[in-house]
């Protein structure tokens, strides 16, 4: 786990790069209730999660699970009341985020939960409002607003999910590692800020981050255990989920899902085989045989940047952006952007991005993202060990984690916080495998938290500038 020395300098430079786009940006820099706020949340994530490392990394896997369980639920939901006190007393509305999608989200899932409620389902009346991507978020918010009607209610259901997928990433992590990398994993998902503060937004993210770790969990118990119907089961409707939030994280996972069964092949039996192949073909044909499957391949297309209305599909290129005012981004070509996407998304502490209230959420999430710049460092590390080490066992990480982050960088989303955060999230176990195998040298570290301190200070200028605000 993280040293001492280690903890010291990333609260060191942490306090320091602030402090230094203080000094640059003045005016822009964004405003002191939010810095100080953020570096309360690195105080908190940073030493928390030093001190959990040593309190549970020798507990038995159920101690563990509901220890890890617990301290996730508790930081969530503390997190959470207080953001939500804040914002509404401060703007005197539940719904706050700039994220355009928020609102529609929760009127669709108030229409559906009111027809539940009612028995008078009205589903012609909602079907075109409603595109398949979006989906399984509002069917999942429309349930919960079902059984109690409030926007709270709403984000303390979302911090019981990621406190569960905390003990998901310690399960995956131990299946396609070791236990303690499982564990590290965990204790590091457990306190990380982002995550934390993904449980508190109105969007779909805590939830699609569920189910693709239900489905990576039930993928290895597919090949490694007994079969159960049950299983197969959360397998297949884990994957649906996920289509239907994100549907070509849904297409990259699918595609990993076979990489993984072909790399483990030798270990299946003739029996399993059997099994795999009707479940696979049940996928295939569900996938095939559905509507949004060109919504799927159009995704994917605009994705790479190949064709098509990128803005309907949900991709966008660098010209776009250029085009529409952030010269800047013109320089953000693929070359460049891979070099340094494993630590995107860089925090954004300047005034930029504004769009309701005078706010962004990226005001929030900076101090959770520094440290994840700084601590990329061991995510360099851990995915070369586990290409060496732990290639089988761990290829559909591997291969669903860089996939995606391949689609980011071709759709220039490798910048953005709701975007990156799948990709964030599947890299903490290659953050847990780097800690756990690289010998410690302080010096090599301390340059790269140096580094990126230099980087993240020259991203919020090029936000600046990309804008003519400097």
């Amino acid at each position: 786990m993280l040293s001492k020395t280690n903890v010291y300098i990333i609260l060191f430079f942490s306090f320091l790069t602030i402090g230094i786009n203080i000094l640059l940006f003045k005016n822009n820099a964004i405003d002191y209730i939010y810095i100080i706020t953020n570096y309360i949340f690195i105080v908190i994530s940073v030493l928390l999660t030093h001190k959990l490392y040593f309190y549970l990394i020798n507990s038995s896997p159920n101690n563990f699970k509901r220890n890890i369980f617990f301290v996730s639920l508790i930081l969530r939901v503390f997190v959470i009341l207080i953001l939500y006190y804040y914002f509404y007393e401060y703007w005197g509305v539940d719904l706050y985020v700039e994220e355009y999608d928020t609102v529609f989200y929760d009127q669709i899932a108030r229409d559906i939960s009111e027809f539940i409620k009612t028995g008078k389902f009205n589903f012609t009346a909602l079907v075109f409002k409603i595109q398949f991507d979006d989906l399984g978020y509002i069917s999942i918010l429309s349930v919960i607003y079902s059984i109690y009607d409030s926007v709270l209610f709403a984000k303390i259901v979302q911090a019981i999910f990621s406190s569960w997928s905390v003990i998901l990433m310690y399960q995956i992590g131990a299946y396609a590692f070791n236990e303690k990398a499982g564990k590290i994993a965990a204790i590091l998902a457990s306190s990380f800020m982002p995550l934390v503060i993904f449980s508190f937004l109105h969007t779909k993210e805590t939830f699609m981050l569920f189910f693709i770790l239900l489905f990576i969990k039930k993928s290895y118990d597919f090949i490694f255990k007994k079969i159960r119907f049950r299983d197969l089961f959360i397998l297949f409707v884990s994957l649906v989920f996920v289509f239907s939030m994100r549907t070509i994280l849904g297409g990259i996972l699918l595609s990993s899902f076979l990489f993984f069964l072909f790399v483990n092949s030798n270990q299946i039996s003739r029996q399993r085989k059997f099994y795999i192949g009707s479940v696979v073909t049940i996928m295939a044909i569900f996938v095939l045989q559905n509507a949004f499957f060109s919504e799927v391949i159009a995704k994917v297309l605009a994705y790479a940047g190949i064709g098509g209305d990128e803005i309907k599909t949900g991709g966008r290129s660098a010209g776009g952006i250029a085009n529409s005012g952030q010269a800047a981004a013109a320089a953000a070509d693929a070359p460049l952007l891979l070099g340094i996407s494993v630590s995107t998304p860089f925090p954004s502490m300047v005034k930029t991005n504004i769009s309701y209230y005078n706010f962004t959420m990226q005001w929030i999430f900076f101090g959770g993202l520094l440290v994840w710049a700084y601590l990329t460092y061991y995510v360099y590390y851990g995915i070369y060990y586990s290409l060496k080490r732990y290639f089988k066992q761990s290829s559909i990480i591997l291969s669903s984690s860089l996939i995606y982050m391949v689609a980011l960088i071709a759709s220039t989303y490798i910048t953005s916080i709701r975007f990156s955060i799948v990709k964030v999230t599947l890299f903490i176990f290659f953050y847990a495998v780097g800690i756990q195998s690289k010998p410690y040298k302080k010096r090599e570290f301390l340059i790269f938290v140096i580094f990126m301190s230099l980087l993240i200070i020259v991203w919020n200028y090029i936000k600046l500038a990309g804008r003519g605000m400097i």
